[in-house]
């Protein structure tokens, strides 16, 4: 292989848990060989992204350090870090932030946080070749879901008001049964009955997502 054409692959990927297929995820797994000190959740739905290109992200060994490729992820999600594969004989090193070393092709890290945001390098080599990929991480927060009120009297109107985030952000509200209501940070409901209530409110803050069923009480 041309050296020049030789590129490190580091695909970030979103493992979002599912109940099917999971004799084939651990399959998977197994033979991704990563490392036993991770936990990884069921593989059955994966989705590669990079939140600014939305495909898998190629590494030029040959570009200056720290200048490759940025990869965002959210709170909370399960992030894949990926090197080509050279064979049996291959060796493979990361090296990341807060002294974070691997030895494996691939690695996982689940349950993501802002202590492992950085740049991650990884060498592989074998008898020929070697070259060297660097990718920094950012990771973003999930958006914080809050009502400014959640009881009322059954003689007023509703007023469901979520904390405001800023610029960038989407809100979505729903009903106990998943029917749309509206997608505006308020929403206002006309007076109901006493007793308990439950609204979703779903919020999209810089690509990432978060969402929360909220008890609305309202009393005579």
């Amino acid at each position: 292989m041309n050296l020049k054409k030789a590129i490190v692959l580091i695909a970030c990927q979103v493992i979002m848990t599912s109940v099917h297929a999971g004799l084939n995820a651990k399959k998977e797994i197994i033979n991704s060989e990563i490392p036993s000190n991770y936990v990884t959740s069921d593989t059955a739905q994966v989705e590669f992204y990079s939140y600014t290109k939305r495909q898998i992200t190629a590494l030029d060994p040959n570009a200056p350090s720290k200048s490759n490729t940025l990869i965002t992820a959210c709170q909370g999600s399960t992030v894949l870090l990926k090197a080509p594969k050279f064979g049996k004989n291959a060796q493979y090193k990361w090296n990341g932030p807060s002294g974070f070393t691997s030895y494996s092709s691939e690695i996982v890290i689940d349950q993501i946080d802002t202590n492992y945001q950085g740049y991650y390098e990884v060498i592989v080599s074998d008898a020929v070749r070697s070259i060297k990929g660097i990718i920094q991480l950012v990771v973003k927060e999930s958006p914080q879901l809050s009502l400014a009120q959640t009881i009322f009297s059954s003689q007023q109107n509703l007023t469901l008001v979520a904390k405001d985030l800023g610029k960038n952000t989407n809100y979505y509200w729903l009903t106990a049964d998943d029917i749309a209501i509206a997608s505006s940070r308020e929403i206002y409901l006309s007076p109901h009955p006493a007793g308990r209530y439950k609204y979703k409110l779903t919020i999209e803050k810089d690509g990432c997502t978060a969402e929360d069923t909220f008890d609305i009480f309202v009393k005579d």
